[in-house]
């Protein structure tokens, strides 16, 4: 930090220049980056919610820049650029809390220096005492961590990739008791102290300790020492250097082993959770009233042999899990899905109507002409009731009753001398779908 400007309370600066002065990642961008990093830093600000609970004065913007570059530079070459998990951000004097909005207490997380500074303190030469890292890179290092462990960040290479930095550092640096019952995750607490040195001091980590500079270099993407032709995004070198056009980190980097034993994400499991009463209601009110239908399994293969493909692709292939786990994801996450939302829409999108005359003379037999027996009960929307027979030239309809109390009543009038019509609909999918009864009955 010896090379930044001393901070000037009379000094009237612009963004850009806050961000030259104070953030030495920005001055080793081309210019084009420091294009790119400005606009990302006030879309930052632009898209949070800032509220100050200390007397900012004319600093807000110098505050708000800081805080904004802190996280534009360790999610640089990330998906999740602005870790959109939180849209409000509370800046205290000792520290930085989130939020997913103002006044919600639920999801917050407090970004708590350990040395406590104060922005006071921080401005007088923008060092922290008996620290010389940037401000913000350990406090926004913890917000990445806490959301790739709870599986709510959009870089899902990065989620994956934490644990295995995590295994890394449990086998190289003993910054701990060499327990094997050790949880992993304890190691990733070092994270946000190595990712302050790897910015401040990368030649020095790199010596000391290679390996675990490495796996720094590729669960952030960048490669400081490098790469700076590239704007530091360590994919963008690699890719050129392979001369692929695949963007997957996990192909690109060559750590599918690694990254396969973490990479199959929780939100996928809780998919599978949540769609079992969804399935299970889909079907109960709208899948039992469907007939076996050759050309809906027709489609249903079709479709699943292209899910299939597609889970191979995105799963497999580019998030790098292992072939079982793919085909777990698919029959227990795809097939009830789909199986699911093509009955919704069969059912639901009637194209051809049919009726079918059906021998039934008792009103226990109604129940043999249904899709799932057990499972559904007879529905007879319309009973008409005559004086004579159809072929009686005085045939008169004397009642029409669709009232399911009417309907209850006249029901057992069914006799030989009865007519029962089956009606039925074609679905979107060509499944054939019970829509009811209609009974012509005698009255005697």
């Amino acid at each position: 930090m010896s090379d930044l400007i001393k901070y000037d309370p009379t000094y009237n600066a612009s963004q850009a220049t806050y961000l030259y002065n104070y953030v030495a990642f920005y001055r080793g961008l081309s210019e084009s980056g420091k294009k790119k990093f400005h606009r990302r830093v006030k879309k930052f600000i632009a898209s949070k919610d800032f509220q100050f609970f200390f007397d900012v004065g004319k600093e807000e913007l110098l505050v708000k820049t800081l805080v904004a570059a802190s996280c534009m530079q360790v999610t640089w070459a990330l998906d999740d650029i602005y870790i959109g998990s939180f849209s409000y951000v509370g800046i205290y004097e000792n520290g930085i809390q989130l939020k997913k909005a103002k006044g919600k207490s639920y999801n917050s997380m407090w970004l708590d220096n350990k040395v406590r500074f104060a922005w006071s303190t921080v401005k007088d030469g923008f060092v922290v005492p008996d620290d010389g890292h940037q401000i913000g890179l350990f406090e926004w290092t913890r917000a990445l961590i806490m959301q790739a462990k709870k599986d709510n960040i959009l870089d899902d290479f990065f989620a994956a990739y934490y644990r295995v930095w995590c295994e890394a550092a449990k086998d190289i640096m003993y910054v701990v008791d060499e327990d094997e019952e050790v949880p992993v995750e304890l190691y990733g607490a070092k994270l946000p102290i190595i990712i302050q040195h790897f910015f401040e001091e990368p030649e020095e980590l790199k010596k000391n300790h290679p390996e675990i500079y490495e796996h720094t270099k590729i669960l952030l993407n960048l490669d400081l020492l490098e790469a700076k032709e590239y704007d530091y995004v360590y994919s963008k070198k690699i890719r050129k250097e392979k001369n692929i056009r695949s963007k997957n980190r996990v192909l690109l980097f060559g750590v599918q082993d690694k990254v396969r034993k973490f990479a199959l994400p929780a939100g996928i499991m809780y998919f599978i959770l949540v769609q079992i009463p969804v399935v299970v209601f889909i079907w109960f009110s709208m899948a039992r009233w469907t007939y076996f239908s050759f050309s809906f399994w027709g489609a249903f293969i079709a479709i699943a042999a292209a899910g299939i493909f597609a889970v191979r692709r995105n799963y497999y292939v580019k998030r790098g899990i292992t072939r079982a786990a793919s085909i777990i994801l698919f029959i227990l996450g795809l097939i009830p899905s789909l199986y699911s939302v093509m009955h919704m829409l069969n059912y639901l999108i009637p194209v051809e109507h049919h009726v079918k005359v059906l021998p039934i003379t008792e009103q226990n037999q109604l129940s043999n002409y249904l899709p799932w027996t057990g499972f559904t009960v007879p529905h007879v929307n319309k009973v008409i009731v005559t004086t004579r027979d159809f072929m009686d030239s005085e045939y008169k309809i004397s009642a029409v009753y669709t009232h399911p109390a009417d309907i209850q009543v006249s029901i057992p009038l069914l006799n030989k001398k009865s007519v029962v019509e089956l009606h039925t609909y074609t679905g979107i999918f060509g499944a054939r779908v019970f829509d009811g009864y209609v009974v012509t009955v005698r009255k005697n």
